[in-house]
């Protein structure tokens, strides 16, 4: 079942425009997102969570327009060392008038320690992003997302 066929349909106000977001709704396309981040989910699962046009993603990487532009960073992304862990340590959202809202998440993302490397412990990092969310056809979805902190932590066992 994909993303967005697993979501109940949107309440809708009596002129048929779609309801105010909820800071459920939005927190939980956040807990989705990383929650695929994590298990290096096929693109495709990826797609429905964000808007159709006008995407915006400011990562360390670059900047990447549109669902093209995130097509060619996540796979350079998932060429990397097996993916890692990301932990939603903080989302504070603030709903907008309408169909959108601005959150900010401060994540903790722990990669993962590759075989054979027994004695290096996994890096981990505290990362800060804004994103800006709409409802779109129905479904939550991301329109920008700016990495605008990342720090690296302590060292962690993996």
């Amino acid at each position: 079942m994909t993303w967005a066929a697993s979501r109940p349909a949107p309440a809708r106000h009596s002129q048929g425009v779609p309801a105010r977001l909820t800071e459920s709704a939005v927190v939980r396309l956040a807990e989705d997102w990383f929650a695929a981040l994590d298990r290096r989910a096929p693109v495709a699962d990826l797609l429905p969570l964000l808007v159709r046009r006008g995407l915006v993603l400011h990562l360390p990487e670059g900047v990447f327009r549109e669902r093209e532009g995130f097509r060619r960073w996540y796979a350079a992304a998932s060429r990397g060392p097996a993916g890692g862990v990301h932990t939603l340590a903080s989302a504070d959202v603030r709903l907008n008038d309408g169909p959108s809202a601005e959150i900010r998440l401060g994540v903790g993302r722990r990669g993962r320690r590759r075989a054979g490397l027994a004695r290096r412990r996994a890096p981990a990092h505290d990362v800060q992003q804004i994103w800006t969310v709409v409802r779109e056809e129905g479904a939550v979805r991301i329109r920008t997302c700016s990495v605008t902190g990342l720090s690296a932590r302590p060292q962690t066992p993996a």
